[in-house]
């Protein structure tokens, strides 16, 4: 049953519970409240809107719903209006995005289908331009690290329309893309597409009208007030601001993604010729 003042519990399957939390800025405290997996928990993982539980066996499910649900009380409790508040701010934000739902949806509906062979594996959202605001469990190895840093030729195709969008010079777009540190939210699209986002929201900008049927590896881009680098020549209507040499997966790594959920990631600038 739907508990509007806590969030929403449902099976995925038998193997998995898809957790629907009454704001988004209530998963990254979710996220640090199953840092340490409770009895029965597969993986956990984060979506735009949504958290998907992989479980172990299908006995696990009445057990861990309990335990989720408890979570989510006590984050009501602790979160309050300041919760809902910013469900609302990061709705409105949503409206201007054409995939966000898509990107939590698709992902987790994949997932589950592999949930549902108890591999554990995740799915692969499209790319939305809205996510949870995140911080990492309390038990993940990047808490402590460096940020990761990626090198970006801001020569990208969009730039100036980018700039012309939000109201700022082409210079004012690059010193506030590689003046904050990213956060990524989820994983998802492609294998090491990581949905970056900013504290503040800043650079939000829609998808462009009609995407691209080929971006190439490298493509740092833009959209709904996320950034992301592809990892892959493939298809995108992000906005495109520059061009990075550093690859974002690479199979004979381990492990082969440099972002994940959690990892800080900082823009730097590359020069000409450099």
């Amino acid at each position: 049953m739907r508990e509007t003042s806590t969030g929403d519990i449902r099976a995925a399957g038998d193997r998995a519970l898809l957790v629907i939390p009454p704001s988004r800025a209530v998963i990254p405290r979710l996220l640090a409240a199953l840092g340490t997996r409770p009895d029965g928990v597969v993986d956990v993982l984060p979506a735009a809107e949504t958290v998907l539980v992989t479980l172990a066996a299908p006995a696990d499910a009445e057990p861990v719903r309990r335990r989720l649900a408890a979570a989510l009380a006590d984050l009501a409790a602790t979160t309050g209006h300041a919760a809902t508040t910013g469900h609302a701010a990061t709705v409105e934000d949503a409206e201007d995005a054409e995939d966000a739902e898509d990107a939590a949806t698709t992902g987790h509906a994949e997932a589950v289908e592999d949930a549902a062979t108890a591999d554990g594996t995740s799915g692969t959202p499209r790319p939305s331009d809205r996510a949870a605001p995140g911080s990492r469990p309390a038990d993940d190895p990047d808490l402590g690290t460096e940020p990761l840093v990626v090198p970006v030729r801001y020569d990208g195709a969009d730039l100036p329309q980018v700039a012309e969008l939000l109201g700022l010079t082409v210079d004012e777009v690059i010193a506030q893309h590689t003046g904050t540190e990213w956060h990524c939210a989820f994983v998802g699209f492609a294998p090491g597409f990581g949905y970056l986002e900013s504290p503040d929201g800043r650079l939000t900008v829609p998808r462009r009208a009609q995407s691209r049927t080929a971006v190439p590896v490298g493509a740092v881009a833009l959209a709904g007030g996320y950034s992301a680098v592809y990892p892959r020549r493939s298809p995108g209507g992000w906005q495109l601001i520059g061009t990075t040499d550093l690859r974002m997966w690479d199979v004979d790594r381990d492990p082969p993604a440099l972002v994940r959920a959690g990892t800080r990631v900082r823009f730097t600038v590359v020069e000409d010729g450099r």
